[in-house]
């Protein structure tokens, strides 16, 4: 990139100035979820009272938040509306214990038979399912996910979500969250997080048999019984799932007005039933409809890989 155009070149007229309001750390760690140890940016307050950090796993976006917030509650504004991952911890003696729950089986939009076609009337049932959800306290998690999640989130639960992001880890962090421990100290911090299962949930992920199967499981909603391998059953989805959304040539890393275009785009597909774009499909499908522009992904990526090679040179905490 030209230096004209980057703060962070060593040529740049106006260099990047150090955000002196907070302290970063780097540490490679391995939460629920990730496919094994990975490189993440842990940034404190100054001043924090109450001890929360934010945590990202892209170099470019720490640095996005270090250009425009001078305080922690700002940048987890600025992340939360541009739909962009981050993760909030607490210190675990900060959190209230969770009320007792009841075990109860995960929702999903069900299982079908081979040649059953869900149609607006089971997209209305999988959104009243995700709204169940997402009014769950641990659902916070969903608005710091970012990308689809994020979006998904936010048109279950609407205004209210601002006002829960700025809230923190809820209360059910230590059931339903993982855990870190504090750059700084050995305390353990907490942060909500999704399940697969829950993730699925979100994404409108149903079951479609794929062989035979017995007719009275077929469209039963808790599917608990293993049926052989005469009974298989493939993954479809309303909406793509986080690793197919991220990896498209639509996410740059952060939801632009291209990608809330797409978004009302096949959600009108969905409610008009189109044949062709308003069904569930599998990750294939969704992967080959994404391509769109590949240079926004090489872009994001390079992007990302400037960053981390600023931030190791200018940062060795």
């Amino acid at each position: 990139m030209p230096a004209a155009l980057s703060d962070i070149h060593p040529d740049s007229p106006e260099q990047y100035e150090p955000n002196l309001h907070f302290r970063l750390f780097k540490r490679t760690i391995t939460l629920r979820g990730d496919a094994g140890p990975t490189l993440t940016y842990f940034i404190k307050a100054g001043n924090s009272p109450d001890g929360q950090i934010v945590m990202l796993h892209d170099a470019a976006t720490v640095l996005e938040c270090f250009r425009q917030s001078i305080a922690l509650a700002d940048m987890i504004r600025f992340l939360f509306l541009n739909g962009q991952p981050f993760r909030t911890f607490l210190p675990k003696n900060l959190i209230s214990q969770p009320q007792p729950e009841r075990v109860q089986l995960s929702p999903t939009p069900g299982h079908y038979a081979p040649k059953y076609k869900p149609g607006l009337h089971e997209y209305r049932y999988y959104e009243q399912l995700r709204k169940e959800f997402c009014s769950l306290p641990h659902a916070h998690a969903a608005l710091e996910r970012g990308n689809i999640i994020w979006r998904l989130a936010m048109d279950s639960i609407g205004a209210p979500a601002e006002e829960i992001i700025c809230d923190g880890p809820s209360q059910q962090a230590l059931t339903h969250g993982s855990h870190v421990q504090d750059p700084e100290s050995s305390d353990q911090m907490w942060s909500d997080d999704l399940s697969e299962a829950e993730m699925d949930v979100m994404c409108g992920v149903y079951k479609v048999f794929t062989g035979e199967c017995p007719v009275l499981l077929c469209h039963q909603l808790y599917f608990n019984r293993h049926l052989g391998n005469k009974n298989q059953v493939a993954s479809l989805s309303w909406w793509p799932k986080e690793g197919v959304f991220i990896n498209s040539g639509l996410w740059p890393g952060y939801w632009l007005h291209s990608c809330e275009d797409w978004f009302q785009t096949q959600y009108n597909h969905i409610v008009e039933q189109h044949l062709k774009h308003g069904i569930p499909r599998i990750s294939n499908h969704w992967q080959n409809s994404l391509k769109l522009e590949k240079r926004v992904k090489q872009l994001r990526i390079a992007n990302i890989a400037v960053a981390a090679q600023y931030l190791g040179l200018s940062d060795s905490t």
